[in-house]
C-alpha cells in the first residue's frame, strides 16, 4: 500500500501539538505551585484538575496519533518492512567490486 501525501507533515502536526501540550503542563503545574506557596489551596485544586484534563487531552492526542500512523500505512503493519539495510552490509560488495 503507498503512503498517503502529505502524511508527513499529519505527523508532524501531531508531534507539534503533543510537545505544546506538554509545555503548557508545567506551566499549569508551575502555576499551581505558586498559588499553593501563597496559600490559595483552592486555586490549585483547580489547576491540578484542569491539569489533569489536559494530559487526558494529551493521551488521546497520541492515540490518534497512533491511529493515524496505521491509516497512512507507516507503523510497519501486517506485510510491511521499512528497514534499512545496515551500512556494514554494504562493505563486502563494495570491496569485491572495487578488487
Amino acid at each position: 500500500m503507498a503512503k498517503l501525501p502529505g502524511s508527513m507533515q499529519v505527523d508532524r502536526a501531531f508531534r507539534t501539538v503533543s510537545r505544546e501540550i506538554k509545555g503548557a503542563l508545567k506551566l499549569i503545574n508551575q502555576q499551581a505551585g505558586k498559588l499553593l506557596v501563597r496559600g490559595d489551596y483552592t486555586g490549585a485544586e483547580s489547576l491540578v484538575e484542569r491539569a489533569r484534563q489536559v494530559g487526558e487531552f494529551r493521551t488521546e492526542v497520541e492515540a490518534l496519533r497512533a491511529k493515524w500512523k496505521e491509516l497512512r500505512g507507516g507503523s510497519g503493519g501486517a506485510g510491511q518492512t521499512n528497514q534499512k539495510t545496515p551500512l556494514w552490509e554494504y562493505y563486502q560488495p563494495i570491496l569485491r567490486a572495487l578488487v
